[in-house]
């Protein structure tokens, strides 16, 4: 017996994700052989496309009488020169034809690059946007983790402008989800965004804010006061801002907004804080204090496809043409990868059917039987993962990962934080 796979799928005009189980649930299909595809021409590149039209030459009238008889002559010699068509094979009688056998039917392809559409069907918008770049891109990557985080590609430098993208992810979209709110929230609050807790880098956020905030006093003539503007002295690059004045951060996991567009476009990711305006006093007899009374919070996220080493590519949902179905699992996953890295196959990583039918209850890990139709393109989803863009990368030497950056919003502290300025020698 073979038990059905429950898995979610958006139900109602919320289209609010539902678990599907019992009867209602979906098996694997009973072909090992088949898998998303990643065959498909890569879409053209900005940087390879050309605008060059191969003109076919075309020849100039003759209109001087003898040298339109020579090249007539010589026209008729190039014709007698040419060699003679190949007439058609015959063709056998039909009686005489040996049946080919009929191959067995199959589940309708899908293709890697068909994903970006099925999204913008389920109202999954930013996450259509951002792959879609992605596979147009040409080949940037970057070779670890380290390297990703700080945006540093394959050739050891930083990512070009065309991979940085700072138009996508706004606060207007990111606030309509409840979690991010929160999250931002928690990060400007007094004893968080100035917290002397030391953290994973061995520093406190407290102590990064100070030498970002002195660092931007030193670029000041040695008198300076008043007030400074964290932006402008970065000559407004985010990118700079962040390297130079980004202090404290809270991290977002997408089990809080799990199978949504968020989760789709940026996964796990972050809330930064950077100084963005700084005041400056210096008064005789007390000691002259910096004092940072608003920050720029921001999110900023590498667009990839990369996983940890020695841990299982990170599961993205099974797909088709129409959506997505998720199982389970996908948190189990999530949260025990250490439990999977024995290489074990699942039932994520198979084709999977929906059935509209009452079946047995069926071992889903089984090689089985068609319950359901595996031939309807509406019925049959097919596994992602990261692992599937890498070799989508690999095999067509194209896709470009993104360093993207959220527009940045303005919060004044409720609780400035201040530091006193130390003495000139």
């Amino acid at each position: 017996m073979t038990k059905k796979v429950p898995y979610y799928t958006p139900v109602g005009l919320m289209k609010r994700w539902t678990l599907q189980n019992g009867d209602k649930g979906c098996q694997r299909l009973p072909f090992d052989d088949v898998a998303l595809s990643i065959d498909r021409p890569a879409p053209a590149s900005p940087k390879r496309t050309s605008t060059a039209i191969s003109q076919q030459p075309t020849a100039r009238p003759v209109t001087d009488p003898l040298k339109k008889m020579v090249t007539d002559i010589m026209d008729l010699h190039d014709y007698l020169a040419a060699p003679v068509p190949v007439k058609p094979a015959k063709v056998a009688p039909a009686a005489l034809v040996q049946p080919q056998a009929k191959p067995p039917a199959r589940p309708p392809a899908f293709d890697l690059q068909d994903i970006p559409s099925a999204m913008r069907k389920i109202g999954w918008l930013k996450s259509a946007e951002l792959m879609e770049r992605w596979f147009k891109g040409v080949l940037n990557y970057s070779p670890d983790k380290t390297s990703e985080s700080k945006g540093i590609n394959q050739h050891s430098v930083r990512y070009p402008a065309e991979f940085v993208d700072t138009e996508t992810i706004t606060w207007d979209w990111l606030l309509t989800y409840p979690a991010v709110a929160d999250g931002l929230n928690t990060l400007v609050q007094p004893g968080e965004i100035d917290s002397t807790k030391v953290n994973e880098s061995g520093v406190s956020a407290y102590s990064n804010a100070k030498k970002s905030a002195l660092k931007l006093l030193d670029a000041q003539y040695r008198t300076f006061t008043g007030e400074i503007d964290a932006l402008a002295a970065c000559k407004g690059d985010i990118w700079a801002l962040h390297d130079r004045c980004q202090f404290q951060l809270n991290k977002m996991g997408f089990l809080s907004y799990l199978n949504s567009d968020l989760a789709g476009a940026l996964g796990d990711f972050a809330i930064y804080a950077a100084i963005a305006y700084a005041k400056v006093e210096r008064q005789d007899f007390v000691p002259h204090t910096v004092t940072i009374t608003h920050v720029y919070a921001y999110v900023k996220d590498n667009y990839s496809f990369s996983d940890a080493p020695g841990k299982a590519s990170q599961y993205l949902g099974h797909w088709n043409k129409n959506g997505v179905i998720f199982s389970p699992a996908t948190i189990t996953v999530h949260l025990a990868t250490y439990l999977r890295l024995l290489g074990a196959r699942t039932e994520l990583d198979y084709p999977i059917a929906r059935s509209t039918t009452d079946n047995p209850y069926l071992d889903g890990t089984d090689a089985m039987l068609t319950l359901g139709d595996p031939l309807k393109a509406e019925d049959v989803f097919y596994p992602a993962r990261n692992r599937d863009f890498r070799n989508w990368q690999s095999k067509h030497q194209q896709g470009g990962n993104i360093m993207v950056f959220s527009d940045l919003k303005l919060i004044r502290l409720v609780k400035p934080i201040k530091f006193a300025i130390p003495l000139e020698g």
